[in-house]
């Protein structure tokens, strides 16, 4: 039986691997200046070399005729023969999978002290690690923290979220990419020229959108095309194979996107939908179509250096580039991203393509409209002319330039309420301190200890539309500064005197108002505060102190708050 096409062609030099360049160099130049590390973690998705690369830095490592400055195997060492053919004593591959208790990691343990025995390290390559339980990955713990200085672990995963912080801290981290378009394509290239069959570009190009990044997906499905030992492959081929889009219909649904048909566009995903083609495949090979719009726009010779099309396909490329600008190519490939991400979820898998088609091409058609500036510059010029005219007919027409611009734009009415809030405030002084004893009484309903708080303070003054208040205390002037007061307060004001009257509350001090008397007064009012303890009682606990100033300040405060002496 032949080996699969992604066994037989897997690389064995780090030069083979393809879009990895970063980790590549990484891990070379820990070869060339031996600074291996003793774990290392390699996640991402599947296809992407995990454990190509995992075999590969194994095979450098304990090749027998590598020099110190070299970063490749030979491939012809006992060493290199053995990994290439999986017989190697030294390397140790382990599927996390089929092997995730506590009991294999134990056993794997007991075996790391033993020597290598051909190369210089022992190599453990656990694949898709995630799946150890958690008491296997308490057992590992330790041993990957410390493990002898002739074992290398290589931890591999697909799901890195599922690794305990505690071992990705105990490992150099790699985490590879999806592969590019480009570098599946001319792998496939490459292994379809060795098993020497013709297949064309956009063929490859279908195959490798299908296989999502992974590479080892991608030669799975040449290895199917390969099946039918043909030697001439199509594009129609790949298609039946995969039941994906015909690359025609992606062609002409860019074209009619480019040209802001909304109608035939519609009707083309219909059409596929009817056929039971994955719009998922669809939507990319329609993004990648537009990319290479997108890409021809700033630089045509692009298609030839990079791209190996057909003169039809990059004629008709290049034509559409020149008939579109590059945002609205830019906008659509965005929104028919955001529209395949929606597909499965959609009750209709058509809805979100027909809805990032409809969008982007409305928004195209209104921004061809007139904008607002330009509006406002023809009727300044309109404007203009009329001012002139009236200059020559000065003495025929008494109508004044202000007028005219005044009927241009009037202005809108505004409500009564907004009217009264805007008015200045028909208000004095003298009219507030008249009306003060209302503003007591109407908050004794809505906050009981209003009316007392109110009643310390002395009417200030009225400065910008704001009433100050002096108080004695910081804690009345706190109090009646919050929030809480504030709104219940101003909502007395304009119940009382119909204007939206602010107030700020300030001490004796903040005012420069002297105390003259031992009560706070207010001269344009009388209190009428409830006291809280009877005459004779107040008088009874004013006797049993002398007049220094610390007992005027008790007396207050009992006379403000209430209270009784203890002791």
């Amino acid at each position: 039986m032949k080996p699969t096409l992604y066994r037989k062609y897997r690389p064995q030099k780090f030069s083979d691997v393809l879009g990895q360049k970063a980790i590549i160099q990484t891990l070379q130049g820990a070869l060339r200046y031996k600074k291996l590390a003793h774990a290392y973690l390699f996640t991402g998705p599947r296809g992407t070399g995990k454990t190509t690369v995992a075999r590969l830095l194994a095979k450098t490592t304990n090749c027998l005729k590598r020099k110190d400055n070299e970063v490749e195997p030979c491939l012809k060492c006992s060493s290199c023969l053995d990994i290439q053919e999986g017989q190697s004593l030294d390397i140790i591959e382990i599927d996390a999978a089929s092997h995730t208790s506590v009991d294999n990691i134990r056993e794997l343990k007991e075996t790391i002290y033993l020597p290598p025995s051909l190369g210089k390290y022992k190599i453990y390559i656990i694949d898709e690690v995630h799946m150890l339980s958690q008491g296997a990955f308490n057992a590992l713990l330790k041993t990957l923290e410390e493990p002898p200085s002739h074992v290398i672990f290589i931890l591999a995963t697909t799901e890195l979220h599922k690794v305990p912080k505690t071992i990705i801290s105990r490992c150099q981290l790699f985490e590879f990419r999806p592969l590019s378009i480009e570098d599946i394509t001319k792998k496939l290239r490459s292994i379809a020229k060795q098993e020497k069959i013709n297949i064309n570009q956009e063929a490859l190009e279908l195959i490798a959108l299908s296989a999502e990044g992974g590479m080892r997906d991608a030669e799975s499905i040449l290895s199917q095309i390969l099946a039918t030992n043909k030697k001439e492959v199509s594009l129609q081929d790949v298609t039946q194979l995969l039941g994906t889009v015909r690359q025609q219909i992606v062609d002409k649904m860019a074209k009619k996107i480019v040209e802001k048909n909304i109608k035939d566009s519609l009707q083309i995903i219909t059409q596929i939908t009817k056929e039971g083609i994955d719009l998922e495949i669809f939507i990319k090979s329609l993004i990648n179509f537009l990319r290479y719009i997108m890409l021809a726009h700033f630089d045509k010779n692009i298609l030839d250096t990079k791209f190996n099309f057909s003169p039809e396909k990059k004629e008709t490329i290049i034509k559409l580039a020149t008939q579109t600008d590059v945002q609205f190519v830019r906008k659509i490939i965005e929104n028919l991203n955001e529209a395949r991400l929606k597909i499965k979820s959609s009750f209709l898998p058509q809805l979100p393509l027909e809805l990032a088609i409809i969008k982007n091409i409305e928004i195209k058609k209104n921004d061809s409209r007139p904008n607002y500036n330009q509006k406002q510059q023809k009727e300044k010029q309109v404007l203009k002319s009329t001012t002139l005219s009236l200059k020559k007919n000065k003495n025929k027409s008494s109508i004044s330039i202000s007028t005219i611009k005044h009927k241009e734009k009037k202005p809108k009415k505004q409500n009564k309420k907004q009217q009264r809030l805007n008015k200045k405030l028909a208000i004095n002084l003298s009219q507030i301190k008249n009306k003060w004893p209302e503003v007591l009484s109407n908050s004794q309903p809505l906050n009981n200890s209003l009316p007392m708080l109110l009643s310390t303070c002395q009417i200030h003054k009225l400065e910008n539309d704001i009433l100050f208040l002096a108080t004695r205390f910081d804690l009345h002037k706190d109090k009646l500064n919050s929030k809480e007061y504030q709104l219940t307060l101003e909502k007395i004001f304009v119940k009382i005197f119909s204007v939206p009257l602010k107030y700020k509350v300030l001490t004796f001090q903040e005012a420069n108002i002297v105390i003259e008397n031992e009560n706070v007064k207010n001269s344009s009012y009388e209190k009428k505060q409830v006291p809280i303890f009877s005459k004779s009682t107040k008088e009874k606990k004013k006797n049993d102190y002398n007049n220094s100033d610390d007992e005027k300040i008790l007396n207050d405060v009992l006379d403000v708050l209430g209270g009784e002496v203890v002791n």
